[in-house]
C-alpha cells in the first residue's frame, strides 16, 4: 500500500444526485461514486495516507475502524486500477 494518494488532476466529474461520476478522459474509464466514495475522492485534492482517510470518514459516519480501513482500501485500489488517484 503506497504511502499517500492523491486524486489524478485531469479526472472530469459530474455530480448524479448525492452521487458522482467520474471520468478519466486518459483511458476512457469511470466510475460512479456513492457519498462516501466522493468524500475520499474530493479529501484527495491533497495528499492523504489511508489512516488519515480513514480518521476522517470515522469521525463523519458511524464506522467501526476496521470495516472503514477496508472499505476506504478497497475503494482506493479501485481507484488506482482506473488512474483516477495515484500514489504520491
Amino acid at each position: 500500500m503506497p504511502d499517500k494518494y492523491i486524486a489524478s488532476p485531469q479526472i472530469v466529474c459530474s455530480p448524479l444526485g448525492e452521487d458522482m461520476v467520474a471520468l478519466n478522459p486518459d483511458t476512457g474509464k469511470y466510475l460512479a461514486l456513492n457519498p462516501v466514495a466522493v468524500a475520499i475522492f474530493e479529501m484527495l485534492r491533497e495528499p492523504q495516507t489511508a489512516e488519515e482517510l480513514v480518521s476522517k470518514l470515522t469521525e463523519r459516519y458511524d464506522v467501526s475502524h476496521n470495516q472503514c480501513m477496508d472499505e476506504t482500501t478497497a475503494c482506493l485500489n479501485t481507484m488506482m486500477e482506473l488512474g483516477m488517484v495515484s500514489a504520491c
